[in-house]
């Protein structure tokens, strides 16, 4: 019984590590924050959507992402992309709005969860940009 009791309290602070928010520094100068929580990285942007979007999906491409769907406005967008293969990878999606301050919200996700893949790709779309 004592062992079903640490594996239950282990498991519950396991997922309860999981929700807790990441922030960290990103760009080549580490300019702006990017927040990690639940499988989405978020940050936002000194720069307009269609900027960003481009950039975005500049960056998939570059990567060997195939661009599923992608769709923008000058106030937001969204792409989904699929990896090269089934085993290479990891099928993202990135969200971009524009804010009240003329920046762009970006939330990028991966599924199955993957924070390395996220800061990465977010780091090479404000390369990308200049940051």
């Amino acid at each position: 019984m004592k062992i079903h009791c640490v594996v239950l309290v282990a498991a519950t602070l396991v997922a309860l590590s999981a929700c807790e928010a990441t922030p960290k520094q990103q760009g080549s100068q580490s300019q702006l924050t990017a927040t990690y929580k639940m499988g989405a990285l978020s940050a936002v942007i000194p720069a307009k959507v269609p900027v960003v979007m481009a950039a975005a999906e500049q960056t998939l491409r570059d990567r060997g992402y195939a661009i599923e769907s992608s769709a923008s406005t000058t106030e937001q967008g969204g792409i989904v992309a699929r990896p090269p293969a089934y085993n290479l990878g990891k099928t993202i999606k990135i969200d971009v709005a524009s804010t009240a301050t003329d920046q762009t919200s970006i939330t990028l996700s991966a599924q199955p969860w993957d924070e390395t893949l996220l800061r990465i790709t977010l780091d090479r779309i404000l390369a990308r940009l200049g940051m």
